[in-house]
């Protein structure tokens, strides 16, 4: 009875794989031209996400660096809290970008008969990566700091950037009248005919 668990655990972890490996590859090469016009179409709506800069800023060691060599331990307190307080805000900012861009993707490729089911699970699926990403980031912060954080931020920031591409690249082929009405809607101003 033992084996059969062994057996049935090795082929639906041989499946999760395949499912994985098939979602991988149904990504469409990132091309300068679609990256351009997947971010124009979210810059449009207003969905843009935080500078990734200012993300690998707050938790780069250079500041920690200098202030734990030239401070006092209370500044250095004082400081950590701060940088804390600023790593919590810049991620929240990014969850809450990725969930108005998913809530965007959301309204604008209901009823699109050209969907690719592919790029739709996929897409779903580094959304609940980036989400369970998210919660060990912020975990992750409270229990050892921003600094320790750092890969795990460039991850996050990278699936980031993945997201917001696929669903550009998915919104880009849209029918552009159905895509202006949302964008319309979705901004608030009126339409322009």
């Amino acid at each position: 009875m033992s084996e059969l668990f062994l057996f049935l655990a090795i082929g639906i972890g041989f499946l999760f794989l395949l499912l994985i490996w098939l979602l991988r590859s149904a990504v469409p090469p990132v091309d300068k031209t679609g990256l351009y016009e997947a971010q124009a179409v979210l810059t449009t709506v207003q969905v843009e996400l935080p500078p990734r800069a200012l993300g690998e800023r707050i938790f780069s060691l250079q500041d920690w660096d200098f202030i734990s060599t030239h401070a006092s331990p209370g500044i250095q307190r004082i400081f950590l809290q701060e940088r804390k307080a600023l790593a919590y805000s810049w991620l929240r900012q990014t969850r809450n970008k990725i969930g108005q861009l998913m809530n965007f993707h959301r309204k604008a490729v209901r009823r699109n008969i050209r969907l690719s089911p592919s790029l739709e699970l996929r897409l779903a699926f580094d959304y609940v990566l980036f989400l369970l990403t998210y919660e060990i980031l912020c975990g992750l912060i409270w229990l050892r700091g921003p600094f320790h954080a750092r890969r795990t931020i460039a991850y996050a920031a990278s699936m980031a950037d993945q997201l917001a591409y696929l669903s550009g690249h998915i919104l880009v082929g849209l029918d552009p009248v159905r895509l202006s009405r949302i964008k319309t809607s979705w901004s608030g101003r009126p339409a322009a005919t």
